[in-house]
């Protein structure tokens, strides 16, 4: 860089409500964040298709838990984009969690009702046309399918909550655009590899704008797990990775905790905090610890764990099994189990004896689990619901979720 060349900073402005559930506060909120963002406005003018992206991760839930995009939040986004473009088609796009109904999901926190009052459509993007989109230089991924109608959006609107997730530590921005793809990707990111796949995702599916939602937030174990907490915050800009940074600030993380903004830095996707201006509050003053999910823990005496040195996914997301199958009234009904998570993780000559109550979990163990040395939960980060679904067949029970085979997807040419 030549002496005296500045650099421009990217903008994320912060802003907070006393009341999260008041909708005149809300959208005061919301509008401050959107005033302080510069360069939005002239963009959402000029497009003919606006999509809006909000975080609907659950279909039988409230936004007052903090799971899923307050509507409140919803309604002052989609008013805002309504009063600057008056004429654009304006859709409110998500595709659920696997397994869950999207139509549901709108129901039961009212956004039919929401969108109709500002001339929005809904769309449910499994319903959708997925197309191939190539990803050149992409850490892991060749290509990626995305729904037709995010595509074809002139300016895509991501309205993520802030989250703590316990298999990557926290979930805003750059982690909501999951809701883009078909289920077959979502089942593929997570056998893959979950953190460089999302980074490889926010290369080619870029937000114009970023309105994330810490009305009501999420600390603990979360994504759907956790305890909502009342924070009252908007955090805006037009850059997914910065917005989480902060967001990760506010939430008690520093970056190089937060391993997909790790890995686009590294990958050069990131922004550097140095090279962000925080407009509105500052970070000092909003900035509350969030509770995480917190491993070791204490477990039945017929639970045995063997940490190979296991990423935090591993973790969090085998105590949080273990916590819903006792939920479940199924961990009693098991013998000695062995769980071995990690890539150091060994089966011993007395557990390889009995492979039948050994659960192998993880990408990093799969030729442990091909040996036959015990039942494999695949997945990097394995999705929780696998592992109590495992326990529950061990038990004799039901899966909830169908069979295991159908979420072992693995790259491919064609994917």
């Amino acid at each position: 860089m030549s002496m005296g060349a500045k650099t421009t900073k990217t903008t994320v402005a912060v802003t907070r409500t006393a009341d999260p559930f008041s909708p005149e506060l809300v959208t005061k909120a919301v509008d401050e964040a959107l005033r302080l963002v510069p360069g939005w406005r002239g963009k959402a003018a000029a497009a003919e298709r606006i999509v809006v992206k909000p975080n609907l991760t659950a279909d039988n839930v409230g936004w007052e838990t903090g799971v899923v995009t307050s509507t409140l939040v919803m309604d002052a986004v989609l008013g805002a984009l309504r009063a600057a473009n008056p004429r654009a088609e304006l859709t409110v796009a998500e595709a659920t969690a696997v397994g869950l109904d999207t139509k549901k999901a709108f129901a039961r926190v009212g956004l039919a009702e929401t969108a109709a009052r500002h001339r929005a459509r809904l769309a449910d993007l499994n319903d959708d046309e997925h197309l191939p989109v190539s990803i050149p230089g992409g850490a892991i991924l060749k290509k990626v399918y995305i729904a037709r109608t995010v595509l074809e959006a002139d300016f895509l609107v991501d309205v993520p909550v802030l989250k703590t997730h316990a298999g990557v530590g926290i979930t805003v921005a750059m982690k909501n655009l999951k809701g883009t793809m078909p289920a077959r990707e979502k089942k593929r990111f997570h056998n893959t590899g979950l953190i460089d796949c999302i980074v490889d995702l926010n290369r080619v599916v870029k937000p114009a704008l970023v309105v994330a939602d810490g009305t009501v937030a999420l600390e603990g174990d979360g994504p759907v797990g956790g305890t909502p907490v009342n924070f009252g915050v908007i955090v805006a800009g037009t850059h997914t990775a910065a917005v989480d940074l902060v967001a990760g600030r506010l939430m008690g993380f520093a970056p190089d905790e937060i391993d997909a903004l790790r890995r686009a830095l590294e990958l050069g996707q990131g922004v550097p905090e140095e090279d962000i201006a925080v407009v509105g509050e500052s970070v000092a003053a909003v900035a509350r610890p969030f509770k995480r999910a917190v491993f070791p823990f204490e477990h039945p005496d017929n639970v045995c764990i063997v940490d190979g040195k296991a990423c935090t996914g591993c973790r969090e997301g085998l105590r949080i099994a273990i916590d819903r199958a006792k939920a479940q009234e199924v961990l009693a009904l098991l013998p000695r189990v062995g769980f071995f998570i990690g890539p150091g993780a060994k089966v011993g000559p007395e557990d390889a004896a009995h492979p039948e109550r050994n659960v192998i979990i993880g990408k990093c163990l799969k030729d442990a689990a091909n040996k036959g040395q015990g039942r494999w939960v695949p997945g990097c980060p394995p999705q929780i619901f696998l592992i109590t679904d495992e326990m529950r067949e061990m038990a004799g029970k039901d899966r909830l979720f169908g069979r295991k085979k159908d979420f072992i997807v693995e790259d491919d040419d064609d994917h």
